[in-house]
């Protein structure tokens, strides 16, 4: 069965801030993964570039399509896409370069 939106699309959530054990040791806690959608990572095989919200164009690599209502991820983001949620492999990671939401699908240039 074909699927339209076959990967997932992740975050990192930055951890509070170092904490001091009982013993005195600072511990400091790994970023979790946030799931902000399923979504489909499509490569572009050549350098194309976008112009974002700041006038400036970009060059980008993949654009990641979203279903329709997806909630917009900021310019900015640092974001990573894997083919399930078990998999240690990413397909692509990188910075939002522009999101946009259209009739049909959102979708993010990275």
């Amino acid at each position: 069965m074909i699927s339209q939106y076959p990967h997932y699309l992740y975050t990192d959530q930055i951890p509070a801030a170092s904490t001091q054990d009982a013993n005195g040791s600072w511990t400091s806690q790994a970023p979790a993964a946030i799931l902000l959608s399923r979504c489909r990572e499509e490569t572009e095989p050549r350098a194309r570039e976008i112009q974002a919200s700041d006038g400036k164009f970009y060059t980008y690599s993949s654009v990641v399509q979203l279903p329709k209502g997806t909630a917009p991820v900021a310019e900015g983001t640092e974001i990573y896409v894997k083919d399930t949620p078990e998999a240690t492999r990413e397909r692509i990671r990188g910075k939002v370069l522009k999101f946009d939401s259209s009739q049909l699908h959102c979708r993010i240039w990275v």
